[in-house]
C-alpha cells in the first residue's frame, strides 16, 4: 500500500499548544512547534519544512536575519501570524518578503486554505522550474552532441538508403533526403577526404563505431569541416543492417585552427628574421670594436 506524503508545517509561537490544535483540524499534515526563533533554525538546518507559520510577536525582523544561517532558506513559504492588519502592519510584512499572512487569533479552517494556495503554487512552480531545467539539458545536448542527426539503411548490396535526417542536415548541405540519395552520399565528400570516407564507411560495416572529421562540398558549392558519429547497429546474424549518425559543422573551429596556425608560422618566420638581425648587428658591432683595440694596443708600444 502506497501512503501519500504528509507535509509538514512549522510553528514558531509562544501560544500554548497551537501546533496541537492544528493537528486536530488538519490531520493531513504533520505541525511540530518551537517556542523561539533560534530553535527552529536549528531544526531547519537539517529538515525543510513544507510551510512555516511565524508569530509576528517574536519578530519578523530577527526571524529574517536569523533565517540567513540556513542554506536555501529562502525557498521556504512563511506565513506570518499577525495581532491586526493595518495598512502599516501589511506593508512591513510585504517588504520584508513572507509568502502571506493571517490574523490572530489562529483558525484552523484559514490556516489550511492557506496552505493548500501555498502547497498549489509549490508545485506549479517545481513543474515550471523542471520544464526549463528539462528544456535547457535538451537544448545543451542539442547543441553539444551534434548539429543534425541521421539513420541509413544497409541495403543487401552495401549501398546505403537514407532513411532520415533532421532539418539540419539540409540547412547545412543545401541538399533534399530524396537528392542524397539520388546522387549517393559520395557526391557529398571533398574529392580530397574521398579516402578518409571510405576507410570511415569500411569501419562501420565491419560494425566498429567510428568518429571521423572530413569536409563535405554543400550544393552552393561551399566547403564545411564535419565531425561525424556513426554508430552502426549490427543484427543476429552479424551483419549491419542500420548505421545511426550525429554530425557537428565544426567549420568554424577549423578555420580558427588554421588562423593560429598561419600565425604562428608569420611569428616563426619573424623570429628567424629578428635573430639574423640581431647576428648582424652583433658582427658589425664586432669588426669595428675589434679594431679600435688593435689601434689602442699599437699606441702603447711608441
Amino acid at each position: 500500500m502506497i501512503h501519500a506524503k504528509k507535509y509538514q508545517m512549522m510553528v514558531i509561537s509562544t501560544v500554548p499548544n497551537l501546533a496541537t490544535q492544528l493537528q486536530t483540524d488538519l490531520s493531513e499534515y504533520d505541525f511540530i512547534q518551537y517556542v523561539t526563533i533560534q530553535e527552529a533554525i536549528t531544526a531547519c538546518k537539517t529538515r525543510f519544512p513544507d510551510v512555516l507559520l511565524l508569530d509576528d510577536d517574536l519578530g519578523c525582523e530577527v526571524f529574517i536575519e536569523q533565517i540567513r544561517q540556513v542554506a536555501n532558506a529562502d525557498k521556504i513559504p512563511v506565513i506570518v501570524m499577525l495581532t491586526d492588519d493595518t495598512d502599516a502592519t501589511i506593508d512591513r510584512v510585504t517588504r520584508l518578503g513572507f509568502f502571506d499572512y493571517i490574523v490572530k487569533p489562529v483558525r484552523s479552517a484559514i490556516v489550511g486554505y492557506r496552505i493548500r494556495q501555498i502547497l498549489v503554487l509549490n508545485q506549479i512552480y517545481q513543474m515550471q522550474q523542471a520544464l526549463r531545467q528539462s528544456e535547457e539539458r535538451h537544448r545543451i545536448i542539442s547543441n553539444t552532441i551534434s548539429d543534425y542527426a541521421y539513420s541509413y539503411l544497409v541495403q543487401e548490396d552495401g549501398s546505403l538508403k537514407k532513411e532520415w535526417s533532421t532539418q539540419a542536415f539540409h540547412d547545412i548541405t543545401g541538399y533534399t533526403f530524396q537528392e542524397v540519395d539520388t546522387n549517393g552520399w559520395e557526391k557529398l565528400i571533398h574529392p580530397d577526404d574521398m579516402s578518409l570516407a571510405m576507410a570511415r564507411y569500411e569501419r562501420l560495416m565491419r560494425g566498429e563505431r567510428d568518429v571521423t572529421e572530413f569536409r563535405i562540398i554543400t550544393k552552393s558549392g561551399k566547403v564545411r569541416w564535419l565531425l561525424d558519429h556513426g554508430y552502426p547497429v549490427v543484427n543476429e546474424q552479424g551483419k549491419v543492417t542500420h548505421i545511426y549518425g550525429a554530425a557537428q559543422d565544426i567549420t568554424q573551429r577549423k578555420e580558427d585552427e588554421e588562423t593560429l596556425r598561419r600565425q604562428a608560422e608569420e611569428l616563426r618566420i619573424r623570429n628567424e628574421e629578428l635573430d639574423a638581425f640581431a647576428y648582424t648587428v652583433a658582427h658589425d658591432l664586432k669588426n669595428p670594436i675589434a679594431s679600435m683595440m688593435g689601434f689602442a694596443s699599437l699606441m702603447q708600444t711608441y
